[in-house]
């Protein structure tokens, strides 16, 4: 990937038809704030090291064929995330409890895939991202149970 793309800030794919796997490529866009890539033909697991996108606060990758789990440090690892559209994939386990951790997050849509387990008490329960999610946050988790 050129040098040039290191400062793109925004990519923006969302149907396109793109087809095949995300490249790892990707990783190397190190100041990218939103990544847009829903609706498109995309398969396989995401590159693991996309959750090391500390700089990112918009992730679509809804309506795709997209599979794995999330990373369990997810919340962690992505602290700006403010909206993380996942839904219509085939993405399987459980949502992470760390998705609370990302302080600034106000939109997580998964359903429509094979996720498993309770949803995490942090983000609808009595923890504080949970309490914050009756006032202001919106969540579709989709679990399978």
């Amino acid at each position: 990937m050129s040098p040039c793309f290191s400062l793109l800030t925004t990519l923006a794919l969302k149907q396109n038809n793109l087809q095949g796997h995300v490249p790892h490529s990707i990783t190397n866009l190190y100041s990218l704030k939103n990544l847009y890539i829903g609706f498109n033909e995309l398969e396989g697991p995401l590159p693991p090291s996309i959750f090391n996108l500390s700089s990112i606060k918009y992730l679509d990758l809804q309506g795709n064929h997209l599979n794995g789990s999330f990373p369990p440090d997810l919340g962690n690892s992505l602290p700006k995330l403010q909206c993380f559209l996942a839904d219509e994939n085939q993405f399987h386990g459980p949502i992470p409890p760390s998705l609370c951790n990302a302080s600034m997050i106000q939109w997580i849509q998964t359903v429509n895939n094979f996720l498993s387990g309770s949803p995490p008490t942090e983000l609808i329960g009595s923890g504080t991202c949970g309490e914050s999610a009756r006032d202001k946050k919106w969540f579709w988790l989709g679990i399978h149970v």
